[in-house]
């Protein structure tokens, strides 16, 4: 089965973000220099030293314990968000407060005219490790004492730290009393031993990377590989790819060309029928630094899949991008879709928007738990067994299964294809609802606010602002309500549920 090929065009091998910026030191291999922007920069606050962390927004105070058992408290503020598809600056961030996203707007003016996509789009469709380098770009511009990349519910909080004071509980020693230097230490200097560990590790990984000049002596034989592949020859295109990926080494994934490579080289073994080549390629390709659009690997991955599994990777496909998919699926695979997603929507008919609410908060609750449920399951048979084996595995894929099939129910489409945490006990359960609100409707738009009793008794209970829209769903006739976005009202935050 051929592969679409007629819209692809070759990328660079290393693409120059920060190229002709003001305050750059160009003295130093820009390789090198991009590298250590793309780790955060020396002021970074590694997250190997972080044992727990919270920002309080109305003080803007961040406090973090260590694993030394230290405390480390600042004066917080916002650069943006990753989600793991898209990265949204914090002044267009509705969940934080304004006097706290100043670095995002001071930064987005330091921008050059090669970034004014990333500049001028309040959201924009980067990698980790672009947003990762635009934090280690605020802390080489902006003055601040450390910048940190912290998790949170499956998104990346880029923060930027000043006034920071690191406090310890530890009673010094007297050799630590004798030596005690005159002025105090700042806090970057106070860390700096911390993070000696973790920067030997990265240097050792550095050490192992291509220089740029290497790097861009691949263009040719990407060039080939890629002409090869768009004439049908997938031989000719293995042959190129094998070198690239021998000059790349034992570390390719953790550069920049790799995930098209690896995407190029699963769609040469696809062609061929060489199917456990192909997934393997596919996962490589999916867990590189600059992997392809999501939602060409799932449609990748479903093409070289068991023949139990290429309908879920069809289904998550069309998932992550209607558009996408629709542009490069043939027919049979739109017909798949078409009947999978039909199907879904008469199991829940045309439900009013409260009626919606209800049965879609069940549903989550209900899909929560059985994915728990399946992984502890998982983990035991594991650790009874004390072998690895593919119990994990298994249960992944079940759960993402239904999770997919969840969220072509309930939601609108352009979601993440997997779920980012499971709880045994999940908040938003339906015998926590106190109250429900009154649906407001607002022409294709409504929306409703929950209200949620606490876990335990004297808990703080939750209120959930549930945000519905009346839509269209690509390759489905009709419109109908679908679940938009879930913000919990309480702590300000969007759950990454949907």
């Amino acid at each position: 089965m051929p592969y679409p090929l007629n819209d692809w065009q070759l990328p660079p091998v290393w693409r120059v973000l920060f190229r002709g910026l003001d305050g750059l030191d160009q003295a130093k291999p820009l390789y090198g220099r991009l590298c250590a922007l793309a780790e955060g920069g020396p002021k970074v606050l590694d997250g190997e030293l972080v044992k727990s962390w919270n920002v309080e927004q109305d003080g803007g105070r961040f406090t973090a314990t260590l694993n030394t058992g230290d405390t480390l408290e600042a004066r917080v503020a916002f650069l943006g968000t990753h989600d793991g598809q898209s990265f949204l600056w914090a002044d267009a961030n509705p969940s934080l407060r304004a006097e706290l996203t100043s670095p995002a707007t001071v930064l987005r003016g330091l921008l050059p005219q090669e970034l004014a996509v990333i500049r001028q789009r309040d959201a924009t469709e980067i990698t980790y490790r672009d947003a990762i380098a635009l934090l280690g770009l605020a802390a080489e511009h902006l003055p601040c004492d450390l910048v940190y990349p912290a998790h949170s519910n499956g998104r990346l909080v880029l923060m930027v730290l000043s006034e920071a004071q690191l406090n310890t509980a530890r009673e010094p020693s007297f050799l630590k009393r004798l030596l005690t230097r005159p002025r105090a230490p700042t806090v970057a200097e106070q860390l700096a031993a911390l993070r000696r560990t973790v920067d030997q590790a990265l240097n050792q990984w550095q050490q192992n990377l291509l220089p740029f000049d290497k790097l861009c002596a691949l263009d040719p034989l990407a060039a080939r590989a890629h002409a090869a592949l768009i004439a049908g020859n997938a031989g000719q295109a293995l042959a190129a790819l094998e070198q690239i990926k021998a000059a790349l080494g034992r570390y390719a994934v953790d550069q920049e060309p790799t995930g098209w490579v690896y995407f190029a080289e699963g769609i040469a073994r696809l062609a061929v029928g060489n199917l456990p080549r192909a997934r393997a390629a596919f996962a490589i390709a999916e867990r590189a630094i600059l992997p392809e659009p999501k939602c060409l690997i799932l449609l990748a991955q479903a093409r070289a899949a068991e023949l139990d599994q290429g309908d879920h990777f069809l289904k998550s496909a069309y998932l992550s991008a209607p558009a996408i998919f629709e542009a490069q699926a043939n027919a049979h695979e739109q017909t798949q879709v078409r009947a999978a997603l039909a199907a879904l929507a008469a199991t829940r008919a045309d439900l009013a928007p409260e009626s919606l609410v209800k049965n879609a908060i069940a549903a989550f609750c209900d899909f929560e738990r059985a994915a728990f449920a399946r992984s502890q399951a998982a983990a035991r048979f594991r650790q009874e067994r004390h072998v690895l084996c593919e119990a994990d595995e298994a249960a992944t894929l079940l759960s993402n299964k239904a999770w997919v099939d969840l969220l072509l129910t309930w939601a609108t489409p352009e979601r993440a294809t997997a779920p980012s945490s499971l709880s045994s006990d999940p908040d938003l359960a339906p015998e926590r609802i106190e109250w429900f609100g009154e649906v407001k409707t607002t022409g294709a738009e409504a929306t409703v606010t929950v209200g949620f009793k606490g876990r335990f008794a004297g808990a703080t209970g939750r209120q959930v602002c549930y945000t519905l829209r009346q839509t269209a769903i690509p390759m489905l006739e009709g419109t109908m309500w679908r679940l938009e976005s879930v913000r919990d009202v309480t702590d300000a935050v969007s759950y990454d549920l949907i």
